[in-house]
């Protein structure tokens, strides 16, 4: 018996799904210049990001910016990363896209910062997507707990969603500035959330192909000593010193060209996240978006 629906749920957790394309809207708006976004097409180019890209395997890509340069932005040239790879989904029928901007929810009064915003947001865009099975909420206690935003409970739910999601489909999970919530406040939350991100791609033999990318705009020793060497990527010093820049539409097209293509292609436009999280932001002639109405970005200046 479940104890849940999907309105349900969307109320319970109270993380609006349709804050993403404004949000998304408001990253590429603060595309850095040419300078700066060079250390997008040194990643770009990277054989662990062509990897992480291609792979028919699910997979978790840990990018630490060490530099400091953008510890106290909101976003950073990787937060455009994130934002294009959303966009650019949009136009691949058998991909889809759930992403989340810690830099922009790390006010302490935001009702989105820390761990428990953050999977509540990502669970919100996924119910979204399709229609569920609830079972695995089969208890007036775990309903309760979902309501308290317990942690615990929610990378549990996150977990069921993702694998009942067609085979036929490549979802990517774009998590940007992830080490915003590195603090005493949110540490052993967030350490659990990564343990939980880590679980879900290792040998994952149900569901999508996941593709989890976590962008990190101030260095954290603590975080990096939880990820595992093989999904880590240190930002190179050399890369910042190359004077050519990319621009949206070259991102959009490596991501296209490089993104697998699953057997089977039933994952049609229709099936796609309804909250328009994409959809409702429309890719320039330049490989930019380009918003649909009223993109709130005075609600993040």
């Amino acid at each position: 018996m479940a104890y849940a629906t999907k309105p349900q749920l969307l109320e319970l957790l109270e993380a609006n799904p349709s804050i993403i394309p404004a949000e998304t809207h408001y990253v590429v708006s603060q595309a850095e210049g040419a300078d700066e976004s060079s250390v997008v097409r040194w990643l770009l180019h990277t054989p662990r990001f062509q990897n992480w890209l291609s792979s028919l395997e699910s997979d978790l890509l840990f990018v630490d910016d060490r530099s400091q340069l953008y510890t106290l932005e909101k976003v950073s040239p990787f937060s455009y990363l994130c934002a294009t790879l959303s966009l650019s989904s949009r136009e691949m029928p058998e991909a889809a896209s759930i992403n989340f901007y810690c830099g922009i929810h790390a006010g302490l009064q935001d009702s989105l910062s820390g761990p428990e915003g953050l999977m509540r947001s990502l669970i919100s865009q996924l119910l979204l997507y399709r229609d569920y099975d609830f079972h695995f909420i089969n208890s007036g206690e775990y309903f309760a707990q979902l309501g308290q935003y317990d942690l615990e409970r929610l990378c549990d739910t996150f977990r069921h969603l993702i694998e009942q999601l067609p085979s036929s489909l490549v979802l990517f999970c774009m998590i940007d500035a992830f080490s915003s919530y590195d603090c005493s406040r949110w540490k052993e939350e967030l350490h659990f959330s990564l343990t939980t991100l880590q679980a879900l791609v290792e040998g994952r033999t149900r569901g999508p192909i996941l593709k989890i990318l976590l962008t990190v705009n101030r260095s954290s020793r603590r975080l990096q000593k939880r990820v595992l060497p093989q999904c880590y990527i240190e930002v190179a010093d050399s890369s910042r010193h190359c004077d050519e820049g990319i621009s949206g539409r070259e991102i959009a097209t490596c991501i296209r060209q490089s993104t697998p293509l699953p057997d089977s292609r039933d994952v049609g436009r229709n099936e796609r996240l309804e909250h328009g999280g994409v959809d409702d932001v429309d890719v320039g002639s330049d490989g930019i978006g380009e918003y649909g109405g009223d993109s709130g970005v005075d609600d993040y200046e």
